[in-house]
């Protein structure tokens, strides 16, 4: 395997792997591992799989709190 820096999305790093807050509340992606993301707003929660599905369904989120 060839040397390579890992995606946002492989990191170990605690917290979530993308933020956006807006003026009704904010929405978290959090990686799960294994390609899954649970993506978090006002108190639900969507488990995706796939970086795309994750960022499509936290755009989704934040523009129901805008």
């Amino acid at each position: 395997m060839a040397d390579r820096e890992p995606e946002v999305w492989e990191s170990t790093a605690p917290g979530p792997l993308l933020r956006m807050e807006r003026p009704r509340g904010v929405v978290e992606v959090w990686t799960l591992g294994e390609d899954r993301f649970a993506v978090r707003a006002y108190e639900k929660e969507r488990i995706v799989v796939g970086y795309d599905a994750a960022q499509e369904a936290a755009d989704e989120l934040a523009r129901r709190l805008e």
